[in-house]
């Protein structure tokens, strides 16, 4: 009974596999797959090989291969995982050491791998607008990316340097390696990391770059700029003047990984690009000078997007109109 158990388990697998690499399976039918994949490394094993031969007698196209690049994250709450069907339908290794499945409180985190080995392969984890995202490196390191970024990593880290490149906002704790420096490059500056828990704001369409650092020390490097910075301090590059300030900063810089959104003075126009992101929303403010509207809020997880509109029209004299995903933002 038990071999007759086993081989409908391999046949299952085998059936369900490829299907899963033609991109023909239900949602159900995925979670069917996974579950296999999960019970031993065996079964993983005989999915690798799988994997494997499907490869090499199906050549991808140029779109396929630059989607099998990239590695799709997104927040499914305390759901199981659904993978979602596309019109070009991604495999997944899960056995790669380059990225971790992790699930943590309310978020899920779930990838598809490069579909190139080797020293030279590539990561890029997003994390959609509405979304957060959660990632495992190569060398034991977190990262927690906010709404509508990005991360790009190597599948592994070698010699004396270990290198990603963000866009976007994002959360570390950094893993200490002896002898190996962490170094985050961004749009604005690089960040240079001894072991430490720090988060950097560095959207493409933001003026500032701002690294927030939380505990351990990092090192800002614009040029033949150097800056270092100790817990509590933030360090922010204006964009247009390239001038890098140093001041205090709040300990509450990673609540957004919690589900939060806390600031002690911001602009009106930069809080509704936090929650443009946040609600995956199209929110314009028609006055300059409600643009320049300085407050200090506090969100929780709970709270939704028309909750917190109605919140601000108590406190400032606003009007809002939303027409779907589209915000005005108005002079009462």
């Amino acid at each position: 009974i038990e071999k007759t158990d086993m081989q409908n388990t391999d046949n299952q697998l085998a059936e369900l596999a490829r299907g899963f690499f033609e991109g023909t399976l239900s949602n159900d039918e995925e979670q069917m797959l996974f579950g296999l994949l999960q019970e031993n490394e065996e079964q993983r094993a005989r999915f690798d090989a799988m994997e494997q031969a499907w490869n090499a007698t199906h050549v991808p196209s140029a779109a396929v291969e630059e989607e099998w690049r990239r590695v799709w994250c997104r927040i499914q709450g305390r759901s199981p995982i659904r993978m979602r069907s596309r019109k070009i339908h991604l495999r997944r290794k899960l056995a790669a050491a380059a990225v971790a499945l992790v699930l943590v409180s309310s978020l899920v985190t779930y990838f598809f791998s490069s579909h190139h080995s080797g020293p030279e392969a590539y990561y890029t984890c997003i994390a959609p607008l509405g979304g957060k995202a959660e990632v495992l490196l190569p060398d034991g390191s977190r990262v927690w990316l906010n709404a509508g970024s990005d991360l790009r990593y190597p599948a592994s880290f070698g010699g004396d340097s270990r290198m990603v490149e963000l866009n976007g906002e994002a959360y570390f704790e950094v893993a200490r390696h002896a002898g190996s420096k962490f170094t985050v490059n961004t749009k604005g500056y690089d960040v240079i990391v001894h072991g430490t828990k720090f988060n950097i704001s560095a959207y493409d369409d933001d003026a500032t770059v701002t690294t927030t650092l939380l505990e351990g020390s990092v090192q800002v490097s614009l040029d033949n700029e150097r800056v270092m910075m100790v817990p509590g301090e933030k360090v922010t590059l204006n964009q247009v003047s390239g001038e890098l300030i140093k001041t205090k900063a709040s300990t509450k810089a990673n609540a957004w990984i919690h589900g939060n959104t806390e600031y002690e003075s911001i602009t009106l126009a930069n809080l509704v690009k936090v929650l443009s992101r946040r609600f995956n929303m199209n929110i314009t403010v028609q006055s300059p000078s409600l643009r320049d509207e300085r407050l200090a809020i506090s969100l929780n997880n709970g709270e939704d997007f028309d909750g917190i509109m109605r919140g601000l029209q108590r406190i400032i004299p606003i009007r809002v109109v939303r027409q779907g995903k589209n915000v005005q933002i108005l002079e009462r």
